[in-house]
């Protein structure tokens, strides 16, 4: 009687992952292009920072989605627990590489970008894609969550923190491109814009060892 109840609560709440990982990797499909357009306007380096984690988290998104699509649909091949766990373990190991690939790019891109500053552009109209992505991914952060604590796993825990970090992670750019709007930072522009680009890669990086770690130890048990 209890596996009777207890299987199609679990398969609803696979269903409401799987069409939350869905619902996530479709709206992240316009970011990579509204920040590109943004980052042609203003042409700083936080705003090619956050084209660089936009692009990195539609990946991420898309090959979780795929992998929870992949286990739990209807018609997918029965897999064994054990199994199963490792392919999430390996989702969440891959989500916190994409992290950390992203990372490398902003690091690397800001320094450059410092080196040689290019002359600012257009800001203003890009502070509406951070500002849209903080209540996008704030929703989706406690949504995620919200099904974590119903059936914890490893792959949609390592969704909602990548939703935490995207939401933080909008506000410190939004926060620095606000900043570098003020009278008073018109002398040290560059300076706070690779600051807050350095300050993405570094959250990044922090989120990123939180997935993998836990991850890289499940994975190795197995082996």
């Amino acid at each position: 009687m209890g596996k009777t109840e207890t299987q199609p609560a679990r398969t609803t709440v696979y269903q409401q992952q799987e069409r939350t990982l869905r619902s996530a990797w479709l709206i992240s499909l316009m970011a990579p292009a509204a920040t590109a357009v943004a980052f042609m306007l203003g042409g700083t380096s936080v705003q090619l920072a956050d084209f660089f984690r936009r692009s990195a988290e539609l990946l991420g998104l898309f090959a979780s989605w795929w992998v929870l699509r992949r286990i739990h649909s209807k018609g997918a091949p029965r897999l064994e627990p054990e199994t199963v766990r490792q392919l999430e373990h390996r989702a969440a190991l891959g989500v916190g590489v994409v992290m950390v690939l992203s990372a490398t790019f902003i690091v690397v891109s800001a320094l450059l970008r410092l080196a040689d500053p290019p002359a600012t552009g257009l800001v203003a109209p890009g502070l509406v894609v951070p500002l849209g992505g903080m209540v996008v991914n704030g929703w989706f952060w406690r949504r995620g969550s919200l099904l974590a604590r119903q059936q914890p796993t490893p792959l949609v825990d390592s969704q909602w923190r990548l939703c935490r970090a995207k939401a933080v992670l909008d506000g410190v750019v939004f926060l620095t491109l606000l900043i570098t709007l003020l009278p008073a930072a018109a002398g040290q522009v560059h300076y706070i814009d690779a600051a807050g680009a350095l300050g993405i890669a570094v959250f990044l990086l922090i989120s990123a060892a939180r997935i993998i770690i836990p991850a890289s130890k499940q994975l190795s048990r197995r082996l």
